[in-house]
């Protein structure tokens, strides 16, 4: 993501390794931590619906492919023509994503 956002901006190697420092400075994690695949190694993370458009022009579709194929539960719901932030709008994708709680929960519940 930061290389796209550093390409977005028209900045260079050294803007992206001081962007890299500021923030691991400001959070006081190493950069890698951020590295949203990898996440499910360090922390436990719930049941997860990865909702991502094939046409995103904001974050490449195979970040959404790659954070569904490494975190254990995660499901991808890929989406055709919505883009970054017109799938938070979509019927059909709230009702998915509806759907995908309920059944998170319901799985909760003690017998």
């Amino acid at each position: 993501m930061l290389d796209r956002f550093v390409q977005r901006i028209g900045a260079g190697p050294r803007v992206r390794a001081r962007l890299e420092r500021a923030v691991a400075r400001r959070v006081g994690l190493p950069w890698e931590t951020f590295d949203v695949p990898s996440l499910h190694r360090s922390t436990p993370v719930p049941p997860t619906l990865v909702v991502h458009d094939t046409a995103d022009r904001e974050l490449d579709p195979e970040h959404g492919r790659a954070v569904a194929g490494a975190w254990p539960g995660a499901r991808l719901l890929e989406t055709e023509g919505l883009g970054h932030r017109r799938l938070l709008r979509d019927p059909a994708v709230i009702d998915e994503a509806v759907r995908f709680v309920a059944a998170a929960r319901t799985a909760r519940r003690p017998a």
